[in-house]
Formats: C-alpha cells, structure tokens, sequence
C-alpha cells in the first residue's frame, strides 16, 4: 500500500509517496518488530513529476512522525530532525528519497521514543507519516501522507 499524496493529476502534476519501511538497527530489513531496548529508522521516498515538478525545486519539506501507542491511545510525534529538500528534475521528475533520525525503543520509563506501556512487556505502535512543506504556499498544494506503518516493540 503506497501513500495518500495529493494533487494527481497526469501530465500536469503528480505527488507519490511510497510505502513507509521500519530498519531495525542490527535487526532484518524491514522490520515489523523491534526489539528493546534498541534503536530503528523509517524509510519512503517521495516524488514530484510531470510538467510542473520543476517549479518546486528548492523546495524543503519537513517529514514528520505521528504515533499513538495501540495499548493505551498514548499518542506523541517523533522528535525527527530530517528534512528532504526537492533537487532539479530529471526528465521531468524530482525523486526525493527519504531516512528518519534515528529512534529508541525502551521499556516503561526508560526515555525511549517508542516506550512500553506500563504493565506491558511489549508494545504496538501505529505511525502515521506525513510531508510538510515548510513554504506555506507550497503547504497547500503538495501533501503525501502514509498510514500503513505498525511496530511491535517487544
């Protein structure tokens, strides 16, 4: 399941995103499970193609990490200092891959980015990923969102 991107319209202008994929650190590619306490990035690549793409080169777009934790509703944003910036087109196509900070997994109390819940001994998280472009002009023509991403943290 690819993400939900916004404007499609062929031969004008086109936002994809592709699916959003977990690397546990040490751990096999991709990862649904994460163990704790370790570390995990997040993955996707966005692209902007057709006739207009070009016009949005330079552009910067923040990714951000939504997550709420499925056993209590405990919902937080990932603190994630990466952002993809839209390179020239080639052949009327900007291709914008995408690696996450890295995060933490921990047990309750431990600090961690994704924490089990207290009398837990292992956790699922829900991520919802999302662009932003940090020109608000541009904020409300190209968006891309993924909602498709689940962790068990054990």
């Amino acid at each position: 399941m690819a993400g939900i991107a916004q404007p499609t319209i062929p031969g004008t202008l086109v936002v994809e995103m592709d699916d959003v994929v977990a690397a546990e650190t040490g751990g096999l590619p991709p990862s649904a499970i994460v163990n704790q306490p370790n570390s995990f990035t997040l993955s996707t690549r966005f692209v902007l193609k057709d006739v207009f793409a070009p016009a949005f080169t330079g552009q910067v777009f923040a990714v951000q990490h939504h997550v709420e934790r499925q056993e209590d509703g405990l919902r937080l944003r990932l603190p994630n200092t990466v952002t993809v910036t839209a390179g020239p087109a080639v052949n009327g196509e900007i291709v914008m891959p995408y690696t996450s900070s890295v995060f933490t997994t921990g047990p309750t109390g431990s600090g961690a980015n994704l924490e089990i819940a207290p009398g837990e001994t292992e956790g699922n998280f829900r991520i919802l990923t999302q662009l932003v472009a940090q020109n608000p002009g541009v904020r409300g023509i190209v968006s891309a969102f993924y909602d498709g991403q689940l962790l068990s943290v054990i």
